[in-house]
């Protein structure tokens, strides 16, 4: 039996998803540019941070958007 959220938790768990994508990528890029050798730990974060985005994001679509 599907679930059914509230749109204001939908829409608060989407604004959430979205912040930590965007701030993993930022945080990546910021690291990156500004130290050397944190470089490749800031490029890695940024790719794990992108992929967890991702699968959450599709997870959370594909169980609350039918």
């Amino acid at each position: 039996m599907p679930q059914t959220m509230d749109k204001h938790v939908q829409h608060t768990v989407e604004n959430i998803a979205t912040t930590v994508s965007y701030g993993t990528s930022g945080a990546a890029v910021f690291l990156g540019l500004n130290v050397d050798e944190w470089g490749i730990v800031a490029a890695v974060a940024g790719v794990l941070g992108m992929i967890a985005t991702f699968a959450f994001n599709a997870w959370f679509k594909l169980k609350y958007h039918k």
